[in-house]
């Protein structure tokens, strides 16, 4: 019976995992005004969920009924980074007309601000990891890894692909 509920709420958190992404992904969509942005801005939301997820797989740390909900939780407070990021950098574009000094200048406003929250959720989940529920404190784990990973895909990740992808169009020398 167990098992059974188990699997009822492993496959339940699946589809709340996949309805979230959906919901955001649109949502990011319309606040960017940019189909392809708005795809790009969830790739470094997903990227901290999967290396998480095959964390969890390589470490032995199985999926628990804590752990199900992991994915939903994660790419829900992943996105709050992302939207700052994003958002920033869509205005820098528009003030610069290049994308490599929209990032410079996005990564110099919001780069620090977004640092510190992630380092605030990242020891706050961690400290479940003090649990003497195991399944707890692997979760405070997985949560604090997985917003770390977060912040590297917007660093990191986010940028190769605007840079590579060009998603808010041709480049623009603006007049002085």
């Amino acid at each position: 019976m167990v098992n059974a509920m188990s699997d009822l709420i492993t496959s339940g958190q699946i589809k709340s995992f996949g309805c979230a992404f959906v919901a955001i992904a649109l949502i990011m969509i319309m606040v960017l005004r940019s189909f392809k942005l708005g795809l790009i801005s969830m790739v470094p939301n997903l990227f901290p969920v999967l290396i998480a997820i095959g964390s969890m797989g390589y470490a032995g740390i199985y999926l628990s009924m804590a752990l199900v909900t992991f994915g939903a939780i994660i790419i829900g407070i992943a996105i709050d980074d992302t939207i700052h990021f994003f958002m920033r950098y869509r205005r820098e574009f528009n003030r610069t007309g290049t994308y490599e000094e929209a990032l410079k200048d996005t990564l110099l406003t919001v780069g620090r601000p977004i640092t510190f929250t992630t380092i605030t959720l990242a020891a706050g989940f961690s400290v479940f990891a003090l649990s003497d529920i195991s399944n707890i404190g692997d979760f405070g784990l997985m949560a604090g890894f997985a917003i770390i990973w977060a912040l590297l895909a917007d660093f990191f990740l986010a940028p190769a692909m605007m840079l590579l992808f060009k998603p808010l169009g041709a480049e623009r020398q603006l007049s002085s």
